[in-house]
């Protein structure tokens, strides 16, 4: 299927239980998920070549940085996850390949990391990922809005979590 793939979309675990989920989705539009659990931006763009540039798809969607501010790989800061987002979308841009930037999703704890507090991070981060796209020209999709609660989480008929969305999140 090399080179006759619309989209791929890379990111963590958010991202490999969206093309699980909603495989019927990704199947008739003819996207590619390549997410794996856990990871960090820089895991991602270490596997940018092999995992999207391979592939030539027309478009590379990116949903990343929540491990990173989970520090899964120890502290990184806000301004060195962009960087990290800043090199694939080089890479892509690079290969003709067209970049789209998603937000993260609100979540106001990490149970696997409780000493983090996420939600102000993630704002940030969201904030600076949506002026890169701007400046870039790049789409930049907004999925913190729509799901965001009062205390900046990820609401309880969306997630188990708090983190993870459920089918009826990436339904919507």
């Amino acid at each position: 299927r090399v080179g006759k793939i619309d989209a791929v979309f890379l990111g963590n675990s958010i991202t490999y239980g969206w093309a699980r989920k909603c495989a019927d989705f990704f199947e008739k539009n003819n996207f590619v998920g390549r997410g794996i659990s856990g990871q960090t931006t820089s895991q991602m763009l270490a596997r940018f070549d092999a995992d999207i540039i391979q592939f030539a798809p027309r478009a590379v969607v990116i949903c990343a940085g929540t491990n990173d501010i989970a520090q899964n790989q120890g502290y990184i800061s806000n301004e060195d996850i962009l960087k990290n987002i800043a090199s694939m979308c080089d890479m892509a841009t690079n290969s003709g390949i067209k970049v789209i930037l998603c937000s993260l999703l609100p979540a106001n704890k990490y149970n696997w990391r409780p000493s983090v507090k996420p939600a102000e991070l993630i704002k940030d981060l969201n904030a600076r990922i949506k002026a890169y796209a701007d400046l870039r020209g790049y789409t930049f999709v907004d999925f913190w809005t729509p799901f965001a609660d009062s205390a900046d989480g990820l609401p309880t008929e969306y997630s188990s979590d708090g983190v993870h969305p459920n089918q009826a999140c990436y339904t919507l």
